[in-house]
């Protein structure tokens, strides 16, 4: 598999599909909406986080003291709104809001999202947690994988123990403790059909319509698309 290195330098990413955003080591927040799979034309916005989810012009984030943040990405300002709750790490696919406390506790929120989400605890304990329409996957401490709908968790058998996952609809990722990166688009919530995206080691990852960035240990940001992926291709139905 061959991956693009792009310039600069991230320990989490986020990518919608026309906006890249990510935070440094420092908790600074970055901004790219030109050129995004070459050279991308980072700029700065005002604030820190420490994890970052851009969907159009919306961020939502949490800062080192587990503060929820929104904002709007408006030249470089973030006009940052602080939300109520607690939470280390947030996702949002446009409609919903999904992240877990530093308990391992896990929250939903639908309703009143840039004001006042209406926040709705799903009993199960997990780490990370990402979320598509009406699914949720979502890691535990020990490595197991979960699928939720209607707010209830179902135990998806495989052999994989990740750390962290990236679902966009179509493609599960997820990302295990060698920062090895695993890539599945069939049989889901009960046989995922994972095998090895190699080339890169990252340890973290985001995916949206098979387009993957994602971060190494030393924080350098790579790039590829799954269509490329000649073993996907020819061992399974994908939408290459």
């Amino acid at each position: 598999m061959t991956w693009t290195l792009i310039p600069g330098a991230l320990k989490q990413i986020s990518f919608d599909g026309r906006t890249l955003v990510g935070c440094n080591a420092s908790d600074d927040i970055y901004v790219a909406t030109e050129r995004l799979r070459t050279s991308p034309k980072w700029y700065r916005i005002d604030g820190k986080l420490k994890n970052a989810v851009v969907q159009g012009a919306s961020i939502y984030g949490t800062n080192s003291s587990d503060g929820i943040y929104f904002g709007r990405i408006d030249g470089r300002q973030g006009n940052w709104t602080q939300l109520p709750g607690s939470l280390k790490q947030v996702d949002f696919d446009g409609s919903q809001l999904v992240g877990c406390n530093s308990g391992n506790d896990i929250y939903i929120a639908t309703d009143s999202l840039t004001t006042v989400p209406v926040w709705a605890n799903i009993p199960g304990k997990l780490i990370h947690t990402s979320v598509f329409s009406d699914k949720i996957f979502g890691v535990s401490g020990s490595g197991d994988l979960f699928c939720g709908r209607n707010r209830a968790w179902t135990h998806v058998p495989t052999t994989k123990k990740l750390k962290q996952v990236a679902y966009d609809g179509t493609w599960l990722l997820g990302v295990d403790n060698d920062n090895n990166i695993w890539a599945a688009n069939s049989n889901l919530e009960i046989d995922p059909n994972f095998e090895q995206v190699e080339g890169a080691a990252l340890k973290y990852v985001d995916i949206f319509q098979g387009e993957i960035f994602g971060v190494d240990i030393n924080d350098k940001i790579f790039y590829t698309n799954l269509s490329t992926w000649k073993r996907c291709c020819a061992a399974y139905s994908c939408p290459c």
